[in-house]
């Protein structure tokens, strides 16, 4: 079963990307190849221009070499052809740069010149010019050829391999999902990777295994690894504020190595806390009809109470710059309460059984132990209650209650009106209050591959997090964590812009859900 699992990460294009001990990779060395065939074929179709003529070797050469002239010599595009191969075996040969700026400088002059050989040369002079159309159209060719291969080819599947090879590298045996590390954390064996930063590739759907029950045991610890690192992301305290919509709702920004950048949308909905993530949790089938920004969301495989893969379809965005992408998600939940996971047997619900302390290590990373609900806070929960403030304040993109601004620059905003907002969250250290994390990480699953309908998108990593507020059951505080890979090339500026746009219309569109229809969520 281990093998079949690796061998799934070995693909074609990784084969031809990968560089084995540092030496040039396939897909690469076929490159050079292909510049030096440049050299060659275009040497070979001069001689048949020259000799065809019927003069001997030894004038033809002197005519077109030795009293050159671009009216009459087609010899410079030999000496193009030189340049070309000198330059790109130079960069990409024995420099082995990795971007497209020298082919495309190398493709643009040879283009350049030879335009302009077909204004000032001489086809009069030519008894048959068959050949010379011939050498000047196919060295045209081939500079346009060697620009395609090198930036839709090479670069991209060296890439992919460096890629496939970091996933792998990460893992403890070839059975491991990708956040194995994480998972040692967890267990208390292998070594804490330092943060979040490394929590930021695709999980593998698990193949040939001998029974469903395998498959769904590591789905579940996948999952709940997910849950624990979405939590620890929005929990941290370098959020920046990127925008204040006019209903006083927040959207922030943060930045993780091999994430990128994450977003996050913090604001106050009129609804229980438990009763809204079990309606988003459970009820994701019913979503597409009172939110526009979905076109389908179904369930495709039911683990658990807690645990499912579920399949979704966005609507376009970017004022149709963004067209639609489908996802394949492994979605999970679980409840926090004073910062500690909440755990139950049963597995119903949304349960209140045993807590699951989360215990800092040294290494900044975190694992999990059980423990009987405790009677009486200790010292660990006293400190945890005067970091709560700063957190939950963050978190609403609103000033600490301390008086240290939060806004990043934008000081100007009307802190003391989301502070009133908020008021009622600042006593919330005193009360045992939960918090409810609803995440979701992309995966492949079979049967479910990508299709030529939609551009199939990436989940790195996106959750629903709703907190209780002390003295109002009707109410909560929704935090939406965003981190998508949407493929294609887009521009940072349209995806950015839709971004926050789909933000602020998921959050109406919430809005007006849990107003016009409250039975349906009680």
């Amino acid at each position: 079963r281990s093998q079949s699992h690796s061998i799934n990460l070995i693909t074609e294009d990784f084969l031809s990307g990968y560089q084995h001990d540092g030496r040039m990779s396939v897909i690469r060395r076929f490159f050079c190849l292909f510049v030096t065939f440049d050299l060659v074929f275009i040497a070979l179709l001069w001689l048949i221009c020259v000799m065809i003529t019927g003069d001997n070797i030894y004038n033809a050469l002197r005519t077109q070499v030795l009293h050159y002239t671009i009216y009459t010599s087609l010899f410079d595009i030999v000496m193009a052809a030189i340049c070309r191969f000198v330059v790109l075996i130079l960069f990409y040969a024995i420099l082995y740069i990795n971007h497209w700026i020298i082919i495309a400088a190398s493709t643009s002059g040879s283009c350049a010149f030879l335009i302009s050989k077909v204004f000032v040369y001489d086809w009069a002079e030519s008894p048959q010019p068959v050949f010379q159309v011939l050498l000047i159209v196919i060295s045209f060719v081939i500079a346009w050829g060697e620009a395609w291969f090198l930036d839709c080819r090479v670069i991209p599947q060296e890439q992919h391999a460096r890629s496939y090879l970091s996933a792998i590298s990460s893992t403890l045996d070839d059975r491991g999902p990708l956040l194995a590390p994480f998972l040692a954390a967890s267990t208390g064996t292998g070594r804490h990777t330092e943060s979040i930063a490394n929590f930021y590739s695709p999980y593998e759907s698990i193949h040939n295994s001998d029974d469903e029950g395998d498959k769904d045991e590591e789905y579940k610890r996948m999952a709940l690894e997910c849950v624990k690192k979405a939590y620890e992301l929005i929990e941290s305290g370098d959020w920046e504020v990127e925008k204040v919509t006019p209903s006083s709702d927040t959207i922030q920004s943060i930045k993780r190595d091999r994430l990128g950048k994450v977003y996050k949308l913090t604001g106050r909905v009129n609804t229980n806390a438990q009763k809204l993530v079990e309606d988003l949790f459970g009820n994701i089938e019913e979503m597409p009809k009172w939110n526009p920004t979905l076109l389908e969301s179904r369930i495709i495989h039911r683990i658990d109470p807690r645990t499912d893969i579920s399949y979704q379809v966005s609507a376009p965005g970017g004022g149709g710059f963004v067209k639609s992408r489908d996802f394949v998600n492994l979605r999970s939940w679980e409840t926090y309460e004073d910062g500690r996971l909440v755990q139950d047997e049963d597995q119903s619900l949304y349960p209140r059984g045993r807590l699951a302390t989360v215990q800092e290590q040294s290494e900044g990373e975190s694992s999990v132990r059980s423990e009987p609900p405790p009677k009486a806070r200790g010292s660990e929960d006293e400190a945890f209650q005067k970091r709560a403030p700063m957190s939950l304040s963050q978190s609403l993109g609103a000033k600490d209650f301390g008086g240290t601004p939060r806004h990043s620059g934008q000081e100007n905003m009307d802190d003391g009106g989301e502070e009133a907002k908020f008021s009622d969250a600042q006593d919330w250290p005193n009360r045992s209050l939960r918090v409810y994390v609803s995440a979701a990480v992309g995966v492949d699953y079979p049967g479910y591959a990508a299709t030529s309908k939609y551009v199939r998108g990436e989940n790195l990593i996106s959750c629903y997090v709703t907190r209780e507020i002390p003295g109002d059951e009707d109410s909560c505080i929704f935090e939406w964590l965003l981190c998508l890979d949407l493929k294609g090339y887009i521009p940072k500026s349209i995806l950015e812009a839709a971004y926050t746009t789909m933000m602020q219309d998921f959050m109406k569109y919430l809005r007006n859900y849990c107003e016009k229809e409250p039975k349906q969520m009680d």
